[in-house]
């Protein structure tokens, strides 16, 4: 497992990151915790997730911690060795969706 954080919270710097985290020879999947001030909106950040050869999967936070550091800016990138197994729950925050 491998940590990177990216603290601009840019759209171009969450691009960069993951590109250099997927070509790493031993990640098989990423996992993305971003601070909800960095703004991303699908229009902006769909296409790069896109483009990563590699599972994705994470979420969009108040804030995030880093070396006990706390950021209400940037994004924590975490890279796995084994390749996730991802599902995608719809209508989890729906009150009426049955489980």
């Amino acid at each position: 497992m491998h940590i990177e954080l990216e603290q601009t919270g840019s759209v171009q710097s969450l691009a960069t990151i993951l590109k250099k985290t997927a070509a790493r020879d031993e990640v098989n999947g990423i996992i993305i915790f971003a601070c909800d001030k960095n703004g991303f909106r699908p229009e902006n950040v769909d296409q790069i997730f896109k483009e990563c050869p590699v599972p994705l999967m994470g979420g969009i936070f108040p804030g995030i911690i880093h070396e006990k550091e706390t950021l209400e800016t940037g994004t924590i990138v975490l890279s796995l060795s084994q390749k996730p197994e991802i599902s995608i729950i719809k209508e989890m925050s729906d009150p009426e969706t049955d489980f």
